[in-house]
């Protein structure tokens, strides 16, 4: 074989051994996604979303309830959309000290949801990755902003369009 062929096969060798173990990167610990809450959402059976309006959502027969302002039934999935909020990936999170909820838009918070006993504050906007800040209990979070329109939605949006 002529020395620079045999000297082309090791270096290709070499080459991809160093692109296998860049790509593979050994001895790095997968991270394991973090959620808001570790919530078990099916045994929820009423909750609280304050916006601009106070509605409370009733479970009655495996079936939700739009409980207050009006009473009428709930869509399920409009529901469902609103608890799996509980279970977002988030992408950090940091203690939160009380004189920071300003700089966060939490002393004011946009939306705040209440599952059982934990209340997620809805704040602003992060201006660099635009993730939404959410506060749970003295911790500050850092999620994906696809979720926020539904808990903007006003009451009328989640009764069952069905007919009864």
């Amino acid at each position: 074989m002529k020395p620079k062929l045999l000297l082309n096969l090791v270096l290709l060798v070499v080459l991809a051994t160093l692109a296998g173990v860049a790509f593979y990167e050994p001895g790095k610990e997968e991270v394991k996604p973090v959620h808001l809450a570790d919530l078990d959402v099916d045994a929820i059976n009423r909750f609280e979303l304050t916006n601009q309006e106070s509605l409370v959502f009733e479970k009655h027969d495996a079936h939700w309830w739009l409980a207050s302002p009006i009473q009428a039934p709930a869509n399920d999935i409009r529901i469902q959309q609103l608890l799996n909020i509980a279970k977002a990936e988030s992408q950090a999170h940091y203690p939160l000290k009380p004189e920071e909820m300003v700089k966060y838009g939490l002393d004011k918070p946009q939306a705040v949801l209440k599952l059982g006993q934990l209340t997620l504050l809805f704040g602003g906007l992060e201006p660099i990755d635009m993730l939404r800040y959410v506060q749970i209990g003295e911790t500050l979070h850092l999620v994906s902003d696809d979720f926020y329109h539904h808990l903007l939605a006003k009451s009328t949006d989640y009764v069952d369009k069905k007919l009864l």
